[in-house]
């Protein structure tokens, strides 16, 4: 199956004025606008996490057959129960600091509906709205949680096996997933974008002189997302004094999980040592430009991958931005679309 889909990669040619990576990069934060999802009625679910605690994490499900009424039109096609329910759930899942309310996972959710792909938006363990019952949160390579949603989903939903696709961090956990091989041949395929493949590449990277607003930002981010969970006291009064990312993962992610320190963090859940293990059709996206991710872990795969592997790269696009001109869409949601499909083949 893999080995015969075929991907029509579109020229990358950047919108106006999103020139470079850096305004690819924070294009949605200035004009950005979440998708409208509301044709399709939303089921939301709750789920134990796969710790052996009671975390939680939440999932938003809708299925393009229980689009509205009011809502079809003659441009809009019309999908039968039968035919979304044959084809795999799509599950998205967010990356450093979102949710299921983040805005790529709406757009991309949007796309997938209208091609007849029932979706889930997933919000990970210590995310919004389940942050304030979490004792932890997730992270990198925390995959026991991904594989306990699938566990606990209705078999109605999975009986055609799923798709993951993951966002930034929520890549490299969905990368880990397929390497390891916890869902066996319920795993129809796997998709990347912007994924941080080597988790040291990436710290390093983003503590770079000419990205502290960005590390000031999303150190901010996570540190506001820490505080909103029932962390443990002794590590709550951790939050204020911290100053980088590094500090943050060495202190709170390595102490709530068990790791020696960020570096061995770093070096357990880093996706790049399994990718190339992945029995699945896989699909990973990124761009060359990305301000946030060393693009070595890239270069090191290029190359040496099966043949059921997809590597897309593109030399604009920033992180999680690929905003291109003479598409409706972005670049990599019209290129996801298209693998979803490729794998029904």
């Amino acid at each position: 199956m893999g080995d015969q889909l075929r991907l029509n990669i579109p020229d990358f040619e950047p919108r106006a004025p999103w020139w470079s990576g850096d305004l690819q990069t924070v294009r949605n934060t200035f004009i950005g606008a979440n998708a409208d999802l509301s044709p399709w009625p939303e089921k939301r679910r709750e789920f134990v996490s796969g710790g052996g605690d009671d975390d939680r994490l939440a999932g938003r499900y809708q299925d393009p057959a229980e689009m509205g009424a009011d809502h079809a039109c003659a441009s809009t096609r019309q999908w039968t129960a039968q035919q979304t329910a044959s084809r795999p759930l799509v599950i998205l899942v967010h990356g450093l600091t979102g949710s299921a309310d983040s805005l790529y996972l709406t757009h991309t959710a949007k796309e997938l509906l209208t091609h007849g792909f029932r979706v889930m938006r997933l919000s990970l363990r210590g995310s919004p709205p389940v942050a304030e019952y979490c004792t932890k949160q997730y992270h990198a390579g925390l995959t026991a949680d991904l594989v306990a949603v699938v566990d606990q989903l209705p078999s109605g939903w999975v009986k055609s096996g799923v798709i993951f696709i993951g966002f930034s961090l929520g890549g490299n956990m969905v990368m880990r997933l397929a390497g390891e091989g916890l869902l066996g041949d319920r795993l129809h395929g796997v998709a990347s974008v912007s994924a941080p493949l080597d988790l040291k590449g990436c710290q390093r990277r983003i503590m770079r002189p000419r990205n502290w607003l960005y590390h000031r930002h999303i150190l901010k981010l996570m540190v506001e997302g820490a505080a909103a969970n029932a962390l443990p006291h002794q590590l709550r009064q951790r939050l204020p004094g911290l100053k980088t990312v590094y500090e943050f993962d060495d202190q709170i992610v390595a102490a709530l999980h068990g790791f020696e320190g960020a570096d061995d963090y770093y070096a357990r859940n880093s996706a790049e040592g399994v990718v190339r293990d992945i029995a699945c059709p896989t699909l990973i996206i990124h761009s060359w430009d990305d301000p946030w991710i060393d693009p070595g872990v890239y270069k090191r795969l290029r190359g040496d991958l099966p043949g059921h592997h997809h590597l897309v790269m593109s030399d604009g696009g920033g992180h999680l931005g690929f905003h291109v001109r003479g598409l409706e869409t972005t670049w990599h949601d019209h290129i996801l679309t298209q693998f979803c499909l490729g794998t029904l083949a």
